[in-house]
């Protein structure tokens, strides 16, 4: 009889002893001493072993082992981008894990250059792959769905750049819904009624606005002022004559002299060949510049041409000869440079 409370002693100390080993393991602090704080990333669809390799690729738990364990007597845990902080514990990360509270990620961008750079930039900021992003993005179909009647070539108005708030796992057609939502909210009856007044439809303002900012890139006091002379050209049946559309046609962005060859480029967006705007944007708009256009001041200027001083400013003509003499002086100030570059 005495052997059996022996047994019995014994196996609860060892409860104890595990229960209390099991309390130190839930209370202690989760992260390693050395680490402040980190994220946790949980692949979808979430549960146990999606978990598993979240711990193992952040590296920063004290007793990864042990926190996995007490995973998996609780394996409801849901995919998602979580912080833990210094001061949690490893029950703390648990019931985070499980609650599926994350912390958005901030994704920003301007200036992009199209749709598939934009996706390369999602794709390093979110769950998805950009490839998948861009595919959805694209989507004409999916666009329609959600209210915007637009062609495939105008598909890049809809994403307005900006600074935006996302959960890290949001998925593709998420993503599209959200940037819809955004696109409906700036084109409000205010914006709407001054396109109307332009005669261009919301895409059409936004495309011009692409020319204008690949014009001018850093001055805003010049958007208004070329906005209207590319109108004023519209208006009069005029080619744009826009060397961004030729930069675009030609493939090369970064083109620092146009030449004559690349002018007679057989390509739909250049606009030294075809009447009216490009089919959509040539890139990502800043909503400014949209803005600048919708609100173009009143002048007569056809014409302008960079400043022989390469300030980044334009001169701004009415007149055919005096452009030419604008023309001439930054065309004489090209050949200087290219001289001097070429003797050092």
């Amino acid at each position: 009889m005495a052997g059996f409370w022996d047994v019995g002693r014994i196996l609860l100390l060892g409860l104890m002893l595990f229960s209390c080993q099991w309390v130190r393991h839930v209370t202690d602090r989760a992260l390693r001493s050395d680490v402040e704080n980190a994220y946790l990333l949980v692949r979808s669809p979430g549960g146990l072993p999606q978990a598993m390799q979240a711990v193992w690729a952040c590296d920063c738990l004290e007793r990864p082992e042990e926190f996995i364990r007490l995973m998996d007597w609780n394996s409801e845990i849901r995919p998602g981008r979580y912080r833990i902080d210094g001061d949690m514990t490893h029950l703390d990360v648990l019931l985070l894990i499980r609650s599926g509270k994350q912390e958005p990620v901030v994704l920003r961008f301007n200036r992009m250059a199209s749709v598939a750079e934009l996706a390369g930039l999602i794709g390093k900021t979110l769950e998805g792959d950009s490839s998948d992003y861009a595919e959805a993005m694209l989507d004409t179909a999916l666009l329609r769905e959600q209210g915007v009647q637009i062609r495939l070539e105008e598909a890049a108005v809809v994403y307005i750049p900006n600074s935006y708030e996302f959960y890290w796992n949001t998925g593709e057609r998420a993503f599209v819904e959200r940037m819809v939502k955004e696109y409906k909210a700036y084109w409000n009856p205010e914006r709407k009624e001054k396109a109307r007044v332009l005669g261009l439809s919301e895409s059409e303002v936004v495309t011009l606005a692409s020319v204008v900012q690949g014009e001018q890139a850093r001055l805003a006091e010049e958007w208004g002022t070329i906005g209207r002379l590319y109108l004023n050209r519209l208006k009069k049946g005029m080619l744009l004559q826009a060397d961004p559309t030729v930069k675009f046609a030609v493939g090369e962005p970064s083109l620092r002299r146009i030449r004559f060859h690349h002018l007679k480029v057989d390509h739909p967006y250049n606009t030294y060949r075809n009447k009216g705007l490009p089919p959509g944007p040539i890139s990502l708009v800043d909503p400014a510049v949209v803005d600048s256009v919708l609100n173009a001041p009143e002048h007569s200027y056809i014409y302008m041409c960079a400043k022989s001083d390469f300030s980044g400013r334009h001169s701004f003509s009415v007149g055919y000869e005096e452009h030419v003499r604008n023309a001439g002086a930054f065309r004489r100030a090209l050949d200087e440079r290219e001289r001097s570059a070429g003797q050092r």
